[in-house]
């Protein structure tokens, strides 16, 4: 009787979200916090916010520790199920990748394309089309690109590397299901399923980012290509091995024909946004 006459005095909560009735301190249905301040003071404001500032940022912190130090163990403890202590995967990839874009805009990366003398440029790139139909279609960018470059002439290039960046980060984005898929291509005799890659592919781009965003202070005393390329060689190796337990020569031989093919979609890919910057330069 004391038991229920408890019960009845200090009933379950109900969580203002869901309406789920809890008795603990989050909700066990959509994970709301259970005691909320409708009528919220100024100080409910900032302890919440501190307290949601200090936790997302510590989990980001950790995150990008572990990314950086041990390589490939993200992927392996978010896929043995070990995830709260760590931010998911597609959200550390855009960090990073948003986080590098805006300091190279900031800083300014040294990447300076110089145009002189425009009306002398002869593209004709038409001349070596066989079909008229083509050949006249192509014809008519020609003023288009060549006022793209007088643009970049007349005003620098931070218009022109301002709608690059925008479109290349898009592309990435797009590109690591690629970079999954060409990794499993390696392990074909392998049982894995594709999400098990992808994951892999959102770790490792996000420690190359990690990494360009280490060599911006660098960029300004060297020049830190040479280093980028055996940080992205060196850690996809040293996460082979981690993930999926291959010894350092089939590591290597992996790493060296993934990235290889790898670079090569890059590049086009690349080369194809360069052409549409400038194409939408000299349009508008």
């Amino acid at each position: 009787m004391l038991f229920n006459r408890q019960a009845s005095i200090e009933p379950s909560m109900q969580c203002a979200n869901c309406g789920y009735k809890n008795d603990g301190k989050y909700c066990s249905q959509c994970g709301q916090k259970m005691e909320l301040h409708l009528n919220p003071t100024l100080h409910d404001l900032i302890h919440d916010g501190v307290h949601e500032f200090l936790h997302i940022d510590g989990k980001i912190f950790n995150t990008i520790y572990v990314l950086l130090r041990y390589p490939g163990k993200l992927t392996k403890e978010f896929l043995q199920g070990r995830r709260v202590p760590y931010i998911n995967p597609i959200r550390l990839y855009l960090s990073l990748s948003i986080l590098y874009f805006l300091l190279s805009s900031l800083v300014g990366v040294h990447t300076e394309i110089k145009v002189q003398n425009t009306d002398k440029i002869d593209i004709n790139i038409y001349e070596h089309i066989e079909d008229p139909y083509y050949r006249e279609k192509i014809k008519k960018l020609e003023p288009i690109f060549k006022e793209g470059l007088r643009k970049i002439e007349k005003n620098g290039n931070g218009e022109f590397k301002n709608l690059y960046a925008h479109s290349l980060a898009k592309a990435l984005f797009l590109l690591l299901p690629v970079f999954a898929w060409l990794l499993k291509m390696t392990y074909f005799r392998r049982k894995q399923r594709y999400p098990q890659y992808l994951y892999f592919s959102l770790h490792y781009h996000a420690a190359l980012f990690a990494g360009l965003i280490l060599t911006i202070p660098l960029s300004y005393l060297m020049d830190t290509l040479l280093f980028w390329l055996i940080w992205a060689v060196g850690y996809l190796t040293i996460a082979l091995k981690s993930v999926w337990g291959d010894s350092t020569k089939r590591a290597i031989q992996r790493t060296l024909v993934t990235l290889f093919i790898y670079s090569l979609i890059f590049a086009v890919v690349s080369g194809l946004i360069a052409f549409y910057t400038l194409y939408h330069l000299g349009a508008y």
